[in-house]
């Protein structure tokens, strides 16, 4: 029996810095932690609540995620950061599903910074709430080296998974 998975989420990070420039950083792959997948087989099982709504969030602390990571971890733990303009985290909004794809290249969840962070990686959550603890933690990714952004700057993130059949 696999004991892993390799499906997933990955992470597509665009940096635009005040000046306009646009750098692009690495696509990284995510971990859907224990949560993330006892969901998934919960909805399976017809056991787990249908959830319409999944929150994008950034986190600015040198964690790396384990499967054990929980949406309780994001304040304090995993550091979420907060210092952008929107008052909750940004809605992930999928473009039309289709080819097995489902992601957010139309509309990626933008982030505009009031201050300059180092920016260690990203996450789906099912809470919109700023630095909460509640929800479900469906997806989190590191980049794979950080993100400096200074204030002034937008952070978009494109998320998509793909389902293929071999």
């Amino acid at each position: 029996m696999k004991e892993t998975t390799d499906w997933g989420f990955t992470f597509y990070p665009e940096l635009t810095l005040p000046s306009g420039e646009v750098v692009t950083g690495q696509p990284v792959h995510n971990r859907i932690p224990n949560e993330g997948i006892d969901h998934l087989t919960g909805l399976f099982l017809g056991t787990s609540p249908l959830i319409s709504a999944w929150h994008v969030g950034l986190f600015e602390k040198n964690y790396v995620p384990v499967a054990e990571t929980v949406a309780a971890d994001l304040p304090l733990t995993v550091a979420e950061c907060t210092t952008y303009t929107s008052a909750t985290r940004p809605l992930w909004t999928p473009d039309t599903v289709g080819a097995g794809v489902i992601d957010n290249m139309v509309n990626r969840s933008s982030f505009e910074f009031t201050s300059d962070k180092r920016l260690y990686g990203g996450f789906l959550a099912s809470s919109s709430d700023k630095a909460s603890g509640t929800g479900l933690l469906f997806s989190i990714a590191r980049f794979n080296t950080p993100i400096d952004v200074t204030a002034g700057s937008t952070l978009r993130l494109r998320i998509a998974t793909v389902f293929v059949t071999s």
